[in-house]
C-alpha cells in the first residue's frame, strides 16, 4: 500500500497540470491584447509618412506609441495580477481537501489571509523579480525594439509596408486566438492573423513563458506558505518533478529530495531553489506530514510520517528505452551517461544548475 505522503504527491502532480491550464485562459488574454497592440501600431504606422528628416513625424509615432504600450501592459498586469491571486486563493482549499481526503481528519485547516494572499502574489519572485518588474522590463523591450526598428527602416529608406513587416512580421496565413473585450464589455474570443519574426512575435513568446512560470511560482508559493502556517502537522516539503522528456536537468536531480520546514536539506546537500527552480518550470513540492503518532492520532494506515517513495526521475530514466534516454539528455550527455558511466546526479554543481560539456568532458577525463 502507498504510503498517505505518496497518495497526495500523486493529486498535487494531476493538480499541478490544472494549474497550467487556468495560465493557458491568462495566455490568451495576453495574445488579445498583444495582437490589439500590434493593430494599433500598424494603423498608427499607416498614416505617417515616415523619412530621415521626418523628425516632427516621427516624434509624434514615438509619443503615441509609447503610450499605446504602456496602456497595454498596465492592462496585462492588471489581468494577470487577478489570475494569480484567483491560483493562490484555491491552493489552500485544495490542499485541505485532499489532506483531510487522505488522511481522513481535518488537520490541515490555518487558511492563509486575504492579506497574505495579496502580499504572496505581489512579492513571489519569479526568476528574481516580482511580476511587475518583469512586465515593466516587457513593456520598455517593446518600444526599445520598436524604435530600433523603425530607426532602422527609416535610414534604409524603406517603405511604411515594409517598416510594418518589421513590427509583426512575415504573415503564416494562419490563425491565432486571443480573448479581447467587446463593445459590450464582455470577453470574447477572437481570431487573429498570425504573423512570425516581428516585435510583436517575440512579446508574445516572452509574455507566454512569464504567464507560465509566474503562475506555477505562485502556486507553489502559496502551497509552500500554506505548510509554514500548518507546521504543526508538517515536517518538510518534498520536490516533486514531471516524469517525462521536457525535464530539465536541474529537476530530474531535485526530484524525490527532502528539505525541514527552516529549507535546509535533509539527506542531500541541494540548497532549496524556491518554489521554481527555472523558466517554465513545471515541479512543485508536496508537504512531508507528520505521522499519526507524531499527531497523537489513531493508527492510520499508511500515515508513517515518511516523504513520498513515488518512482523518482533518477529510477524512471534508467527503465527507459536507449532512444528515449537519448531523445531526454541528447546525443553527447546520453553518451557520457551509457559508456563513460556518469549519473545524472554528476551532470550537475551542488546547486542543481547543469554542467556544461567542457565541464562535463572534464569530469570523465578526471576518472
Amino acid at each position: 500500500m502507498k504510503n498517505i505522503n505518496t497518495q497526495i504527491a500523486e493529486k498535487m502532480l494531476n493538480h499541478t497540470v490544472d494549474v497550467t491550464r487556468i495560465s493557458a485562459d491568462t495566455r490568451l488574454r495576453v495574445i488579445g491584447y498583444l495582437k490589439e497592440l500590434e493593430q494599433e501600431i500598424v494603423k498608427m504606422l499607416s498614416k505617417e509618412r515616415l523619412t530621415e528628416r521626418a523628425k516632427k513625424r516621427f516624434l509624434n509615432l514615438k509619443v503615441q506609441v509609447k503610450d499605446a504600450i504602456a496602456r497595454t501592459y498596465a492592462s496585462i498586469h492588471k489581468t494577470h495580477k487577478q489570475s494569480l491571486k484567483d491560483i493562490a486563493q484555491l491552493e489552500f482549499e485544495f490542499l485541505r481537501k485532499t489532506i483531510k481526503a487522505k488522511v481522513g481528519v481535518d488537520i490541515f485547516n490555518i487558511a492563509l489571509s486575504t492579506e497574505r494572499i495579496n502580499r504572496l502574489v505581489s512579492d513571489t519572485l519569479i526568476q528574481g523579480a516580482k511580476s511587475a518588474e518583469w512586465w515593466s522590463h516587457q513593456d520598455k523591450e517593446f518600444y526599445r525594439r520598436f524604435l530600433n526598428e523603425i530607426r532602422m527602416g527609416m535610414s534604409l529608406g524603406e517603405s511604411i509596408d515594409d517598416m510594418v513587416r518589421r513590427i509583426r512580421g512575415k504573415s503564416t496565413r494562419r490563425k491565432i486566438s486571443g480573448y479581447v473585450t467587446g463593445k459590450n464589455g464582455k470577453t470574447v474570443l477572437r481570431r487573429f492573423p498570425e504573423y512570425i519574426g516581428g516585435i510583436t512575435n517575440i512579446s508574445t513568446r516572452h509574455a507566454e513563458t512569464l504567464v507560465r512560470t509566474s503562475a506555477i511560482s505562485v502556486s507553489n508559493q502559496a502551497r509552500l506558505d500554506s505548510y509554514e502556517a500548518n507546521s504543526d502537522v508538517v515536517k518538510g516539503v518534498q520536490w516533486l518533478a514531471t516524469l517525462d522528456n521536457k525535464t530539465t536537468l536541474i529537476c530530474m536531480n531535485l526530484d524525490g529530495k527532502v528539505w525541514d520546514m527552516n529549507y535546509q536539506p535533509v539527506g542531500h546537500s541541494y540548497p532549496f531553489p524556491g518554489p521554481t527552480a527555472h523558466w517554465n518550470c513545471r515541479s512543485t513540492q508536496n508537504a512531508v506530514l507528520k505521522s499519526n503518532k507524531e499527531l497523537g492520532l489513531p493508527e492510520i494506515p499508511g500515515h508513517d510520517g515518511k516523504p513520498s517513495d513515488r518512482l523518482n526521475y533518477q529510477k524512471w530514466f534508467s527503465e527507459q528505452s536507449e532512444a528515449r534516454q537519448r531523445e531526454i539528455l541528447g546525443d553527447t550527455k546520453f553518451e557520457m551517461y551509457k559508456n563513460d558511466g556518469l549519473s545524472l546526479s554528476q551532470m550537475v554543481d551542488q546547486r542543481a544548475n547543469p554542467l556544461t560539456i567542457k565541464e562535463l568532458t572534464a569530469k570523465v577525463n578526471a576518472n
